[in-house]
C-alpha cells in the first residue's frame, strides 16, 4: 500500500471515529494521515473538529489556520474558527468568522445556526431568531436550530411561539 492509500485509510478511519464521537481516536487517525501527506486541508479541518470537541482550542486553531494557509478561503475552516472563538467567549470575533463562512457559502445552515447561538449569547435576540430562521429554511429538520430558536423565543417571553 502506498502512502496516499494509507493516508486515505487513516483519514477515513478518523472520519468514522469523529462520527462515533470518539474524538481522541479521530485526532490520532488524522495526525497519522498528516504524517504521510501533510498538506491536506480537509484532513486538517477534520483534525481541528476533533481537537475542538476535546476542548483543545489552541491546537484546533493551529490546525484550522494551517488548512486556511493551504486552501485559502474555506467555509468549514471559518466555521471552526467561529466555534473556537465562541467557546472562548469571544463572541464578536466568533460572529465575524461565521460571517466569513457565510460569505463563502450563504446556504451553510450550521454557520447560520451557530451565528444565531452566538447572537443569543450577546442578548441580540431578534438577530438570533433571524439567523435561526435562515438555518431552518435551509435545513428544516435541524434540531439544534429549533431548540436554540425556542430558547431565544423564551428569553423574549414569546412563549406561544417557543
Amino acid at each position: 500500500m502506498n502512502n496516499f492509500e494509507l493516508a486515505k485509510e487513516y483519514f477515513l478511519d478518523g472520519c468514522i471515529f469523529l462520527e462515533a464521537e470518539n474524538f481522541c481516536q479521530a485526532e490520532n487517525k488524522f495526525k497519522k494521515s498528516l504524517e504521510l501527506i501533510p498538506d491536506r486541508a480537509s484532513t486538517l479541518i477534520n483534525l481541528s473538529v476533533a481537537q475542538l470537541k476535546q476542548k483543545k482550542y489552541s491546537d484546533a486553531q493551529i490546525s484550522t489556520n494551517q488548512a486556511i494557509l493551504l486552501e485559502g478561503c474555506s467555509s468549514e475552516a471559518y466555521l471552526n474558527l467561529g466555534l473556537i472563538e465562541r467557546e472562548l467567549k469571544r463572541f464578536e470575533s466568533a460572529i465575524q468568522f461565521f460571517n466569513q463562512a457565510l460569505s463563502l457559502k450563504p446556504d451553510y445552515a450550521e454557520a447560520w445556526s451557530n451565528k444565531g447561538a452566538t447572537l443569543n449569547e450577546l442578548k441580540r435576540y431578534e438577530e438570533a431568531i433571524t439567523a435561526f430562521d435562515k438555518a431552518l429554511s435551509l435545513k428544516p429538520d435541524y434540531a439544534e436550530a429549533w431548540s436554540n430558536k425556542g430558547a431565544t423565543l423564551n428569553e423574549l417571553k414569546r412563549y406561544e411561539e417557543a
